[in-house]
């Protein structure tokens, strides 16, 4: 399916909600009678080849925010000592503020339980070795060949609108205004924003007033318009490398995997070095700027980040919305249910 037409709102289906069942549960169903439509494939008929065809649909990837996907991950989420449901980054307060916990963050831990458990113990069996090694290839080799196999600790992308819009750009925005409104600039700072033109940016109208009158309760739209105007402003150096990764992220298309990719993994690094410059102790304290190390790895795997990005499912709460005729619509996540 083409990217645009997945941003359609016909193209995204409501399944399941119940009040009394926990996403695993739920979860479950879903992939049940998904692994049931592969096994038994649904007949349609392709209107371009003029023909009868086989629809086989499989589980490609599980998009979220972090608190869901860290449930379906079976972790204990972001304020847990190994916040990370893709590698084993993390540890506790003191081994996070060491010279090596805080590297740490820069980088995905790829270590495995079998190397770790080698490590500490210092014990290995020369003899049950080989059986183990051919136990994990054939482990690896089932999961590349049975379609539709889960492996969700991989199939949990890092979700950009969390992560990024809602993340760290919300983190650099809140420390923003703690500095203008210290040095007495914020006033200056709104007069510059509702002075920008925002003709060539693709951006909705920048309602600077609002924006700075509830500087604390702002949404992602506002979060993206900001990411791309503060540069503008020559307020934090980290703004412009946020500014660039924003771009770099929500590209529809790439042509070239390894030079994008590598793009990437140069930005984030950039933006974690000013970030640890800035204020290295969010570093520890905000699991979420890990995760900007695996996006590079998510992108191979799945494709453009705007691919397992939960916007496009963020807007069918209007549908919900909508439905609550007998409230005053200002908690949708009570009412319904």
């Amino acid at each position: 399916m083409l990217q645009e037409k997945l941003e359609v709102k016909f193209h995204v289906q409501f399944v399941a909600t119940l009040p009394h069942a926990t996403p695993l549960e739920i979860m479950q169903g879903v992939h049940a009678l998904i692994e049931k439509a592969f096994a038994e494939p649904i007949v349609a008929w392709d209107c371009v080849k003029k023909e009868e065809v086989l629809l086989q649909p499989y589980t490609f990837f599980f998009p979220g925010d972090n608190p869901m996907q860290a449930k379906l991950c079976s972790s204990a989420g972001l304020n847990s000592n190994h916040f990370c449901c893709t590698c084993k980054a993390g540890g506790s307060q003191e081994y996070k503020q060491s010279d090596e916990g805080f590297a740490s963050v820069f980088k995905p831990n790829v270590a495995t339980a079998l190397s770790d458990g080698v490590k500490e113990t210092g014990i290995k069996d020369a003899l049950a070795q080989p059986i183990i090694d051919n136990l994990v290839k054939l482990g690896a080799q089932l999961r590349k060949t049975a379609p539709g196999c889960v492996d969700i600790s991989q199939d949990t992308p890092t979700e950009i609108l969390h992560t990024i819009l809602l993340g760290v750009v919300k983190y650099f925005w809140g420390q923003t205004v703690f500095v203008l409104e210290r040095d007495k600039q914020f006033d200056l700072f709104q007069a510059h924003l509702n002075s920008i033109v925002e003709g060539g940016l693709n951006v909705p109208e920048i309602t600077a007033n609002y924006m700075c009158h509830y500087c604390g309760g702002l949404i992602g739209k506002h979060f993206k318009t900001l990411a791309q105007v503060m540069a503008f402003t020559d307020i934090l150096n980290a703004w412009l490398i946020l500014g660039r990764l924003i771009v770099l992220l929500w590209h529809t298309e790439i042509k070239d995997i390894d030079q994008y990719t590598a793009e990437v993994d140069e930005c984030v690094n950039d933006f974690l070095n000013i970030t640890a410059q800035c204020s290295p102790i969010i570093l520890i304290t905000k699991p979420k700027f890990h995760f900007l190390v695996h996006l590079a790895a998510f992108i191979r795997r799945f494709g453009p980040a705007v691919m397992f990005s939960t916007e496009r499912y963020e807007s069918y709460n209007a549908v919900f919305c909508a439905a609550s005729i007998y409230s005053n619509k200002l908690a949708p996540s009570r009412n319904i249910g």
